[in-house]
């Protein structure tokens, strides 16, 4: 887990995008500058409409987490390069992300043990599964061969979804 480099291949999302290099220089910025009239109302719905990047926000914490961790329970730890093609894994790392969020908060409110509970009743719980060397998600993986690299059927869901008939109540 000490690998620092483990999300830097994290696609960005599904369209590629371009480099725009900034040329705009200093006397750009002055000429296009709107004029500062007092009258005018500011435009503040240009700034509410800049959301947080929560995608980005999750990489970070993520990123950040696994660079602590120094244990997982078995040698070597079990990793899969292209974690985020592992549902499981995601949905699982997510639902820490959110715990996390909320032990901090908890903290702030002022219960000193909310941290402390989360990595007991969180983290350990779900690195135990996620790094499972027999069962977890990453069993067929390996840090320098890839993504399923032991697995003979690369396509084969390890469950497979069917849905129930129509007379089955949920």
């Amino acid at each position: 887990m000490a690998d620092n480099t483990a999300l830097d291949d994290v696609p960005a999302d599904d369209v590629e995008r371009e480099d725009w290099e900034d040329e705009t220089t200093d006397v750009d910025l002055h000429e296009n500058a709107p004029d500062d009239d007092p009258d005018e109302e500011p435009d503040d719905e240009a700034e509410d409409d800049e959301e947080p990047d929560v995608r980005q926000m999750f990489l970070d914490w993520l990123t950040g987490h696994l660079r602590t961790v120094e244990v997982v329970g078995t040698k070597p730890t079990p990793w899969c390069p292209e974690w985020w093609l592992h549902p499981e894994v995601v949905a699982r790392f997510k639902a820490l992300w959110h715990a996390s969020m909320q032990a901090d908060a908890s903290v702030q409110d002022g219960d000193a043990g909310a941290t402390s509970s989360w990595w007991i009743n969180h983290w350990d719980r779900h690195a135990t599964v996620i790094f499972d060397k027999s069962n977890g998600p990453f069993r067929d993986c390996d840090p320098d061969e890839g993504h399923l690299y032991r697995r003979r059927d690369k396509t084969a869901t390890i469950v497979p979804a069917t849905l129930p008939s129509d007379d089955v109540e949920l």
